[in-house]
């Protein structure tokens, strides 16, 4: 009751929250939709984004030889294209891998929490790297607009890579292994 209530005061608010932003903003939006009339403007790195992930095809171009596209946030939101680029579907799905095993292990690690407090814990960082991970591969796949958000634990920013490993720390502790597995030997 509580997501439908949530999902139909925010498609209320929609049309309220679209007149109060900028042009600016609202183009991000508007490239996914009209992509021909942005490429020039705000749907441009996007695009290269796209091109730059194609063109490493299965295997990729190789490491560090990537580059000739002129992203200007490689590092940070387009970190899935470069991986795509440079090492290819392989490399695009061995990061999507990591990003998944480390769901699993939050997860299990909220299954086994013996309480509540830690359940929670370990749910709000699983829901958070799962988020950031599918809005930013959304955006390098041009499915959602640039947001500004990182690839969690790929792309580069020292508070961003610090608190994820702060909060799955904090998750993991949350979440004592089993007494067979603590008992000293």
């Amino acid at each position: 009751r509580f997501l439908l209530w949530g999902t139909g005061i925010s498609a209320a608010a929609v049309p309220i929250v679209w007149r109060h932003m900028s042009p600016e903003k609202q183009a991000r939006f508007l490239c996914l939709i009209r992509v021909e009339e942005y490429l020039d403007t705000t749907g441009w790195q996007q695009h290269m984004g796209l091109i730059a992930l194609g063109s490493g095809g299965v295997r990729g171009v190789g490491y560090r030889r990537g580059g000739e596209h002129n992203l200007y946030a490689r590092h940070n939101d387009f970190i899935f294209t470069v991986a795509g680029e440079e090492f290819g579907i392989v490399g695009t799905a061995a990061v999507l891998l990591v990003l998944l095993l480390v769901l699993w292990l939050l997860y299990r690690a909220a299954r086994r929490a013996p309480t509540r407090m830690g359940r929670l814990i370990c749910l709000g960082m699983l829901s958070l790297i799962g988020w950031q991970s599918v809005i930013n591969v959304g955006m390098n796949l041009r499915l959602l607009p640039v947001l500004g958000v990182t690839l969690p634990f790929f792309s580069a920013g020292g508070s961003s890579l610090l608190t994820l490993f702060l909060g799955v720390g904090i998750a993991l502790a949350a979440s004592p292994r089993t007494t067979k597995e603590m008992a000293p030997s």
